[in-house]
């Protein structure tokens, strides 16, 4: 009797098998590239250790706290906590970035995150292209993402973190990215939130430097944190 095996050839059986060995292993590079971070087009995003050339650990007062980002007003103090920073809101407490050259992001989609770490109320996620303003809310930690197609027409593009109605929220990193996916962070086996990549801190201050570089003897209350395309 001729069989499969006699002949050295594969049985259904072992076909099956190595089909379904081939299948997993295309779902897992599929898995990769998926879960494959797209760059930031945030400075100084991440704030388990973030960029702080003014050297304080609390700000209170309106202005530029950490490098690139700046309080809304007077009514909260943002607190650079272990692992991440922290946002008390009297009211409603924002941190703010603006984008250098926005009008290159005219027409695309992209999507803004943010990783909470803990909150007590309402976190916020805004995404402003000076055309339309869209918002994510959070009662929990975790990720908040929003996707937003940029208005070609669009005058601006700045991000936003906050702590809505008195609310106090500790953010461990945020993200703006092209496309409509988020890739800051996925959940591991035990559903914890996992960061898919931690910036280069020499990299961070590099980029923050271009703003900002303490000099001796200088007022930094004087100095601001962006810089336009005209100078």
């Amino acid at each position: 009797e001729v069989t499969p095996a006699s002949i050295g050839a594969y049985t259904q059986e072992e076909v099956n098998g190595l089909l379904q060995e081939k299948q997993n292993i295309i779902n897992g590079l599929e898995k990769q590239l998926q879960s494959r971070p797209n760059p930031n087009l945030l400075d100084n995003w991440y704030f388990g250790n973030p960029v702080n050339q003014r050297g304080r650990t609390e700000y209170s007062e309106k202005g530029y706290g950490i490098d690139r980002w700046k309080k809304s007003a007077n009514g909260e103090t943002v607190y650079l906590e272990d692992g991440c920073v922290k946002i008390a809101a009297t009211g409603n407490g924002y941190l703010m970035q603006s984008i250098e050259n926005h009008t290159e992001f005219a027409g695309k989609t992209v999507t803004l995150s943010a990783l909470i770490k803990s909150t007590t109320g309402l976190a916020q996620v805004l995404l402003d292209d000076g055309v339309t303003v869209i918002r994510g809310s959070a009662l929990n930690t975790g990720i908040v993402f929003i996707t937003k197609t940029l208005d070609n027409n669009l005058t601006k593009l700045g991000v936003e973190l906050s702590a809505q109605n008195g609310s106090t929220v500790e953010f461990i990193a945020a993200k703006l990215e092209l496309g409509s996916q988020q890739t800051l962070a996925h959940q591991d086996e035990n559903g914890n939130w996992v960061l898919n990549e931690i910036p280069d801190y020499g990299e961070q201050l590099a980029k923050c430097q271009r703003y900002l570089r303490p000099l001796p003897y200088l007022d930094l209350s004087a100095l601001t944190g962006y810089i336009s395309g005209s100078g």
